[in-house]
């Protein structure tokens, strides 16, 4: 059964969160009721809501459905929530729409407006004049912002990205751009269409932006019970080793580039912000090279690499390439941008005879389809 909560008054005061029930009485929220309260903006089940509240206080799973279902049968009582018949949920609108609010109260920009407000409160003269510019930048500085506009529809490169334009796109879910985001999505839509079995996995996933898209298209499709697997060491890339790297002269540790470090953390809190976090993402902590041997994934439809380095990409093509079921998909994020990468692909596709063409998403990444 699903749930949707009734339109009613919400105000804050003495630090709580309060819901005023259309009986007339008010009700106080602890952080538990409201992060219930906050789930049921659109139709959920009570097992989703429970999945959201054991992540986000770190109880268990059991502990979470008991304090859901009491929390229900009291919002229930008051005739603050309304049970709701399956013809009338539409996944696709209801995500739409709350992620829309969402973005409209700045919900998911708080860390920017917090950056920005720590700018101000550090830059010598905080006056009138300063404010009023950071507030009117996008059109007091047009075409710088409609070049990172630009910059994002493509994703940001780097590491060049990070010394022409610093931090640009790097604070983001996702620094892939909207086009590779979209190729995401259209392989995902073949995958459900032509019903090929397996889960999805991206082996580099910095701040998640990706896998995010990976498990809301699993779950409007309705197929939830496939997994999104996140591989990467929450740590920022590892110094160069292999010799490809080395030769290249390449560093992108975190050392030289923090933005690349993202922890396992801030991950599940974005995953968590947009309502994707589930017991089907799964996350895979470590250096690839001591993480993949040893996990059984099982059959995936794509695979989806933004390993950068050489040797980061062939520890992922040669522990996990097998695994891609025939007519998946092998998705390469860094092949046109960084010539290590495209050299290890290219050795791998040369020692396995693989024919299939290399297709262009953007200047940057590249894709195949499997064969038998």
């Amino acid at each position: 059964m699903m749930f949707r909560r009734e339109p009613v008054p919400l105000v804050r005061r003495d630090g709580a969160f309060w819901l005023q029930s259309p009986q007339g009485p008010w009700l106080r929220t602890n952080a538990s009721s409201f992060a219930i309260w906050e789930c049921l903006d659109y139709p959920v089940t009570a097992d989703r809501i429970a999945w959201r509240l054991a992540s986000e206080f770190e109880v268990d799973i059991a502990a979470a459905v008991s304090a859901v279902g009491i929390c229900l049968e009291e919002f229930s009582r008051l005739d603050l929530i309304r049970p709701v018949d399956a013809q009338d949920v539409n996944p696709a609108r209801d995500s739409y729409f709350r992620l829309l609010k969402q973005n409209i109260a700045g919900l998911h920009e708080v860390a920017d407006t917090l950056r920005l407000e720590h700018l101000v409160n550090r830059t010598a003269g905080i006056d009138r004049e300063l404010r009023e510019y950071l507030c009117n930048i996008r059109y007091l500085q047009p075409d710088e912002f409609q070049s990172s506009r630009d910059r994002r529809r493509v994703g940001t490169f780097r590491p060049q990205a990070f010394t022409d334009h610093l931090g640009d796109g790097s604070y983001s879910p996702s620094m892939a751009g909207l086009q590779r985001l979209e190729n995401i999505e259209r392989l995902a839509e073949i995958v459900f269409r032509e019903d090929i079995p397996g889960d999805f996995l991206e082996a580099g996933t910095c701040r998640g932006g990706c896998g995010m898209l990976m498990r809301a298209l699993q779950v409007q499709f309705g197929q939830a019970h496939r997994r999104v697997w996140l591989a990467d060491s929450f740590d920022g890339l590892p110094v160069s080793s292999a010799g490809p790297d080395v030769d290249s002269r390449l560093d992108m540790s975190r050392d030289v580039y923090p933005e690349l470090a993202a922890g396992v953390d801030l991950v599940l809190d974005n995953f968590r912000d947009y309502d994707l976090l589930d017991e089907n993402v799964i996350m895979l902590e470590g250096l690839f090279a001591d993480t993949l041997p040893e996990v059984d994934t099982g059959p995936l439809a794509i695979l989806r690499l933004d390993a950068d380095l050489y040797g980061s990409t062939m520890d992922v093509l040669e522990n996990l390439y097998d695994k891609v079921v025939p007519g998946g998909f092998v998705i390469i994020d860094d092949y046109a941008a960084l010539a290590v990468c495209a050299r290890a692909v290219d050795e791998f596709r040369a020692r396995r005879g693989i024919s299939a063409p290399l297709r262009q998403i953007d200047q940057h990444a590249v894709w195949w389809r499997t064969t038998a």
